[in-house]
């Protein structure tokens, strides 16, 4: 059974303190997305994503982390 991701609180504010909270986190909003490619691997799972505007960005987290099933369930619309 995969959980679907909770409501976020996307103002400007919170994304702002998101990015300050660590180096590497990343804000990435939903409407700015327009495709997404999803791959397991052995060592690390990956998600890829392609803005609109051109900008890529990339995500790895290690296999055992449930994010995998998460993403690609809400992700649906965008994975090719």
């Amino acid at each position: 059974m995969v959980v679907p991701l909770p409501e976020a609180d996307v103002t400007a504010a919170a994304t702002a303190q998101i990015r300050t909270e660590h180096r590497t986190n990343k804000v990435i909003p939903l409407a700015g997305i327009a495709s997404a490619h999803l791959r397991r691997g052995i060592t690390a799972d990956r998600l890829t994503v392609r803005m609109h505007d051109g900008a890529q960005h990339k995500l790895l987290w290690l296999p055992t982390d449930p994010a995998s099933a998460v993403l690609a369930n809400e992700l649906a619309p965008w994975l090719r």
